[in-house]
């Protein structure tokens, strides 16, 4: 049994063959019920309250609100083994503490120093060549999954933002699934928001989605913009990705929708090698590259659910959901 299994019942992680929408929905969720008696978190907390708690945690400096160090080699995060290979700098490997003031109340995985350690890929994929692979890979079961799922939880009105939107194969499926939505997508990459634009325009929904070069990380958006804020795979290109998510809290209504998916690291170099194949046996050898980045990028489950817990979210809502993937939903 794998360490994450004892929160994954119920049905409530399933691979790409079985699409289960509504997998953190409901009280009778075994994740969501005693949460209170447990004395975790407080779930009746409104986002409002959380994201005024957030915005206290964002004038504190990177160093206090990570309790780590950074250099400019990389920023070693949380806990576990993080190394980075940025700005041609020797790689460098240090033992990160955990968080200060995390206390995590569900099954802790002890470090384990054979585990895979976290190597950090460039934070904007800002070639053409890189865009281009990325927008030629198919990703279109997983976009329709994703699509799915929020859809089956987003039932207001509203705006919706898309964090880290890339060539905006996720806005076009999404407007493709409902017929009224409207989305605001916004990249830090040049590249990706051209090929987004030649995509949505092709697609026909240039009225329905608006396109912005934007810095994940300092969001332009009042508080509360959004009645929804989605994204899906950019938390592993960030290397701190606490003040992403914290912008995210932050310009979502009170009461609104977060929705956050990316790859959850895998084990071992095997099963980097066994996903790659799975999922990427037919691309090219630069696309292929790209996945075995992004999921040697990507944070263990152990890790973003410290990062929630820090943002002063339950981290029990974040459950592995695919073999490849975690996915976060508040609201």
């Amino acid at each position: 049994m794998t360490w994450f299994e004892p929160f994954v019942k119920g049905g409530i992680r399933r691979d790409e063959d079985g699409v289960q929408p509504s997998f953190l929905g409901g009280e009778s969720n075994p994740i969501r019920t005693g949460i209170a008696s447990q004395g975790v978190r407080n779930p009746s907390r409104s986002l409002g309250d959380r994201r005024e708690s957030v915005r206290a945690r964002l004038v504190r400096s990177p160093r206090d609100r990570l309790g780590v160090n950074t250099t400019v080699c990389g920023i070693f995060i949380w806990s576990g083994l993080t190394v980075s290979r940025k700005l041609g700098c020797t790689p460098k490997i240090t033992l990160a503490p955990r968080s200060r003031s995390v206390a995590l109340p569900f099954h802790h995985h002890p470090l384990d120093t054979a585990m895979l350690i976290r190597v950090l890929e460039s934070e904007i994929m800002d070639s053409a060549a890189e865009a281009r692979d990325y927008d030629e890979m198919d990703h279109a079961h997983v976009n329709r999954i994703f699509a799915a799922d929020f859809l089956s939880q987003f039932h207001g009105a509203g705006p919706v933002l898309d964090v880290g939107c890339g060539t905006a194969q996720i806005p076009i499926e999404l407007c493709r699934q409902h017929p009224n939505i409207v989305i605001e997508a916004v990249d830090a990459s040049a590249e990706m928001i051209a090929l987004a634009k030649r995509n949505v325009a092709r697609a026909g929904f240039a009225g329905r989605i608006a396109l912005r070069l934007v810095d994940a990380k300092t969001l332009p958006h009042p508080n509360g913009t959004f009645a929804a804020t989605i994204s899906n795979s950019i938390v592993h290109h960030i290397p701190d990705p606490n003040g992403v998510l914290a912008e995210m809290v932050r310009v979502t209504a009170q009461g609104g929708l977060l929705f956050v998916r990316d790859l959850v690291r895998p084990e071992s170099d095997a099963d980097v090698a066994a996903l790659v194949a799975r999922y990427a046996g037919d691309c090219n050898a630069q696309q292929k590259k790209l996945f075995d980045d992004s999921l040697r990028a990507a944070l263990s489950l152990e890790e973003i659910r410290a990062i929630i817990a820090d943002l002063g979210f339950d981290p029990r809502d974040v459950q592995q959901t695919t073999d490849r993937h975690w996915t976060w939903s508040q609201g």
